[in-house]
């Protein structure tokens, strides 16, 4: 680099024009000067842009299903394992026999402004906090729709987006301002250092010519940057280390969430056409109450509305749903098995003077973390009438997919 400082054509300049002889002989006085600006600028970049905490991402203690999927009602377990996601998540669905699974997208769209700032992240507010688990969701689905009077089946295809808030969340250690600032400290003390070590250096170096001295200074200030990057690394590995260890203690944290969407039918007529027709609404309250490190109990209240048809004599289609349920879980972060009960009541136009039905339904299932982002979640369920007699089974299977 020193090199290219003391490199100069002089071949150029003539004695007929000594102005641009001495403009020369002043650039190759200073040009040892400007070289080393040049130098302490390259060999000085803003390291302390990047934290610890730039290079961590607070974790989700468990992975949910995706709201998109609880409002068309393929989700394993009916009763929805509340948790916020913090990625950027793909769930397959394979409800039936078929091999065409449905396919849902859930995002975080506030998150993104804390995803690599944890301690910009624990010094947010509660609403602040609140607002970045707003969870965007849109999935589809494939139902089989059987025609009352010709007994002939044909494919109903459905779209849903919904939108998830956590109301209620356990006190995640994980964020806590405390907690981010012990480790902070470190790291501060090592900035401090090596911003010391760069105004020493800055000024030294427009002081001295000597190369030996310059390769001097480049070698002190060059380790200062190490051992700052070394301890932002100590930092980052022992916050992961630590939040590896406390999400597989605390997967069964306690929250609260509140949920709703909307749900559109389609018939795919053209190629260019979906003829998109709104089938419906739900809004549910969910929630969830940790006990000890294996159980987990949830909770839900589901309500839904559909729009009045003219094809209620080819096809019985409520006007309201309301489901209500209880699940239980035993196990741990990397795998876990559930029971639940759910009791879902259909009612009907009043003009048709049909009595509302009553579907009572008991499921097992469970989750298992094939990696870091694969969940495998199972299910099956068993559906009874008001007078607990059998009638339908119904095996669920779903596949989440955290985009890391």
């Amino acid at each position: 680099m020193l090199k290219q400082v003391y490199k100069h054509e002089t071949t150029t300049t003539t004695p007929y024009c000594p102005c641009l002889c001495h403009f020369i002989m002043l650039l190759f006085v200073f040009a040892p000067s400007a070289g080393q600006l040049k130098l302490c600028a390259q060999i000085i970049p803003d390291q302390t842009a990047v934290t610890p905490t730039d290079e961590v991402v607070p974790k989700s203690l468990s992975i949910p299903p995706t709201p998109a999927f609880a409002l068309l009602g393929i989700t394993p377990s009916e009763v929805i394992k509340p948790g916020t996601v913090r990625d950027f998540k793909v769930d397959w669905s394979l409800k039936s026999y078929r091999l065409a699974p449905n396919l849902a997208l859930e995002a975080q769209p506030l998150w993104l402004l804390y995803r690599y700032n944890l301690d910009r992240y624990s010094k947010a507010s509660w609403i602040e906090k609140s607002l970045s688990t707003l969870s965007v969701s849109a999935g589809t689905n494939v139902n089989t729709f059987t025609n009352k009077i010709t007994k002939s089946d044909s494919l109903v295809y459905q779209l849903a987006y919904a939108l998830k808030l956590n109301l209620f969340h356990e006190k995640n250690k994980l964020v806590e301002k405390v907690y981010v600032d012990s480790l902070m400290m470190a790291y501060k003390d090592a900035r401090k250092n090596y911003k010391l070590k760069e105004r020493e250096v800055a000024k030294q170096l427009k002081k001295t010519r000597d190369k030996k001295k310059i390769f001097e200074l480049e070698t002190e200030l060059a380790y200062a940057k190490r051992e700052m990057k070394e301890t932002r690394k100590s930092i980052s590995d022992e916050y992961l280390s630590h939040a590896d260890d406390y999400s597989k203690r605390r997967w069964n944290a306690s929250m609260l969430e509140v949920a709703g969407g909307q749900v559109f039918s389609y018939q795919r007529e053209t190629v260019d056409s979906l003829n998109l027709k709104r089938a419906g609404y739900g809004v549910w309250l969910n929630g969830g109450y940790g006990v000890g490190n294996n159980w987990y109990f949830t909770g839900m209240l589901k309500y839904a509305a559909f729009p009045k048809t003219d094809t209620l004599i080819v096809s019985l289609q409520p006007v309201k749903d309301i489901l209500a349920g209880i699940n239980i879980r035993y196990g741990s972060l990397k795998y876990n098995f559930f029971m639940e009960w759910s009791m879902d009541t259909k009612l009907f136009d009043p003009d048709l003077e049909i009595d509302g039905l009553r579907r009572n339904s008991l499921s097992f299932g469970g989750d298992l973390k094939v990696s870091p982002i694969v969940l495998l979640s199972y299910g099956i369920r068993t559906d009874f009438n008001k007078k607990l007699q059998f009638k339908n089974f119904i095996p669920i299977a779903n596949v989440t997919c955290l985009m890391r």
